[in-house]
């Protein structure tokens, strides 16, 4: 009965995840799970993303634009580097890879330190974009995270891309890679 018993402890702890580990204590010479982590978790140039967004998209971001990829749990710590110049927030993230779940209700302490992230962007003038993927529509914590963001590529009036105006590197790959995503031209 004991061995069932550590099965079914052993298969809801898995089930559980990321929400049944304890949040870490600070140590007392003020190390952060980011300063263990390197320097790969900080841009190493002005002008960099942080990336909220799949391997996919990574692999395919503008080789002029550094981009450091959002890491749960770092985000918030990640964020505060002034060389971030934007925060950008793909929706595809949240069906697969670390961010899964995050729009879903099921994940909140995600939600809520992602718009924690993009309220900290905000505060110090830096770009929050949030990029949509074709889905079954909008899920619980859809609203939450999209109200961090500066800029809804779901939701730009088309006046406002007719004006011919230039933009940024990273703003003409979001346009293509939406237009890609969409079928449009």
């Amino acid at each position: 009965m004991a061995n069932q018993s550590n099965k079914n402890l052993t298969a809801l702890l898995e089930s559980l995840g990321r929400a049944s580990t304890p949040q870490v204590k600070p140590n007392r010479f003020g190390l952060s799970a980011a300063s263990f982590l390197g320097a790969a978790m900080f841009p190493s140039e002005p002008d960099s993303t942080l990336l909220l967004g799949t391997q996919e998209m990574l692999s395919t971001w503008p080789k002029n634009n550094k981009v450091v990829l959002a890491v749960p749990g770092l985000i918030k710590e990640q964020i505060v580097d002034q060389n971030f110049s934007r925060l950008v927030i793909d929706e595809s993230a949240f069906h697969r890879g670390p961010w899964i779940g995050t729009d879903s209700g099921g994940q909140s302490h995600l939600a809520s330190e992602l718009f924690e992230a993009g309220r900290v962007a905000r505060g110090t003038g830096r770009a929050v974009y949030f990029v949509p993927t074709p889905s079954n529509g909008p899920r619980f914590d859809s609203a939450y995270i999209r109200s961090t963001c500066t800029v809804d590529f779901s939701n730009i009036p088309a006046e406002d891309l007719e004006e011919g105006a230039p933009q940024s590197e990273v703003w003409d790959f979001l346009l293509k890679l939406l237009a890609d995503r969409y079928g449009m031209k």
